[in-house]
């Protein structure tokens, strides 16, 4: 509904910094500067080192005004000393205001091929009318225990509803961690200029495996080309995702323990709009991945693609023919094929195939295939 937003505010991702024996640190730290803001189309000049680092970082460099890189940090587990790009939420703005050409899916696909990984990622529902429930509302629920969470401790609210409100469910070490909050009061306080008569901000935290998880369904499970921001179903993600960590329950007289036996509250369901507790999946979980399919077919397919070499008298040009004879033909994929198809794609941080691209790549081998028509 246009009455909320909803918005990834903060990322950090961490990546190695490759340094052979004979490379200068610095020539590479610079390299590696220009590299990143390059890609997030931050001009040179908009470039400026830090006198100071910080999380023990040797350097540290800002990319335009909000996005920081630091450099050169504590070692990875492959021995490797780490970078560090973090941004808050005025920088994930200013990466979509930079970048009309490509979206956070292209954004995530270019930081996997850099092993990046990622350590945090915050996403927010702003509700900027309470149309649908309240913070009142959703507040004298909470406090009659009228709700169940993935949390296994209490929230405690701190402040007020008129004065600055906010109410947490886990904590700053928690991989997950949901924060709801008068973000019109806060900005307030920071003097900032607020046109807005009420904004309440539902916000979720996903740290280490948790933000690699959801990184991981992101770009596997919600894909959508079509949102020209994200690349994927941002709205759909963040209600399932709410959804699954705080269910707001319709008013009746059981205790605490017992209310996973009453249905959602209407207002909270129209707040959600509807959708079903999302559920997302542990990317090590890699049942029927592209590592062990591989190695389960190399020894078949090696034995199969020598006695075709030898069918055609070892003239690899033939061979390659019949190949993609073969490619073309097992080619027309399923929905479900396809959606393997970019499963393994993504286990390799290749970016996945839309249906049109993967039509158009079939294309590709058939025209080579007409290139090649000989008489055999």
């Amino acid at each position: 509904m246009e009455d909320k937003e909803i918005k990834i505010d903060y990322l950090s991702v961490t990546f190695p910094l490759v340094l052979k024996d004979e490379d200068n640190e610095l020539v590479v730290v610079m390299d590696t500067v220009k590299m990143i803001s390059s890609y997030l189309q931050v001009d040179y000049l908009e470039v400026k080192r830090e006198e100071y680092s910080t999380l023990r970082y040797r350097y540290q460099y800002n990319l335009g005004d909000s996005i920081i890189l630091r450099l050169s940090g504590p070692e990875n587990d492959t021995g490797y000393r780490t970078c560090h790009l973090e941004l808050k939420g005025e920088g994930c703005r200013d990466f979509e205001r930079r970048n009309l050409n490509k979206n956070w899916s292209d954004f995530f696909y270019f930081l996997l091929r850099l092993n990046g990984k990622f350590k945090r990622i915050d996403v927010a529902i702003d509700d900027k009318s309470g149309c649908e429930i309240t913070i009142k509302q959703l507040y004298d629920k909470i406090q009659k225990g009228k709700y169940t969470s993935s949390f296994h401790s209490i929230p405690k609210p701190v402040g007020f509803i008129d004065s600055g409100f906010s109410l947490t469910f886990g904590t700053g070490l928690s991989p997950t961690q949901l924060c709801i909050y008068d973000k019109r009061i806060e900005q307030l306080n920071k003097n900032k200029l607020v046109n807005e008569d009420y904004w309440i901000r539902y916000e979720m935290r996903f740290r280490e495996s948790k933000a690699e998880t959801v990184i991981y369904n992101l770009l596997t499970q919600y894909e959508y080309a079509e949102d020209d921001i994200y690349g994927f179903d941002m709205r759909k993600f963040a209600y399932e995702m709410l959804y699954s960590l705080l269910d707001i329950k319709e008013d009746n007289n059981y205790g605490r323990i017992d209310q996973t036996k009453m249905q959602t509250d209407k207002l909270w369901m129209d707040f959600l709009c509807g959708v079903q507790k999302g559920l997302i999946k542990n990317p090590d979980e890699k049942v029927f991945s592209y590592e062990s399919s591989f190695n389960w077919i190399e020894p078949k397919a090696s034995f199969y693609l020598l006695i075709r070499l030898a069918q055609c008298k070892e003239n690899f040009e033939s061979f390659f023919y019949e190949m993609l004879k073969v490619l073309y033909r097992d080619s027309n994929l399923n929905n479900e094929r396809l959606k393997k198809f970019n499963k393994f794609l993504y286990q390799m941080n290749v970016k996945p195939y839309s249906p049109e691209q993967f039509l158009d790549f079939r294309n590709k081998i058939f025209s080579k295939i007409e290139d090649m028509e000989m008489p055999f």
